[in-house]
């Protein structure tokens, strides 16, 4: 963990593991940015942050994981959109 780790927080604010996490980077030095509120546009925040860590619950990994599965059957690389 570095001053220049950014984790993205999406679960809601009240949520034990996002607020552990954010106060284990607050103690880091390192950065927290957080969703803008549409779960459905998280890839726009995930582009404008860019975040070296991410944490969250299975169904949003998944959604993550199958989007980066699809770009990649066209030919794009998760390097080149990050």
């Amino acid at each position: 963990m570095t001053e220049d780790d950014v984790y993205l927080s999406f679960l809601p604010l009240a949520h034990i593991l996002d607020r552990i996490i954010e106060e284990y980077f607050f103690r880091k030095g390192a950065s927290v940015g957080f969703f803008h509120g549409d779960i459905n546009a998280l890839r726009d925040d995930m582009m404008e942050l860019k975040p070296t860590f991410l944490a969250g619950v299975p169904r949003v990994l998944e959604r993550i994981y199958e989007g980066l599965r699809n770009l990649a059957v066209v030919g794009w690389s998760p390097v080149d959109i990050f």
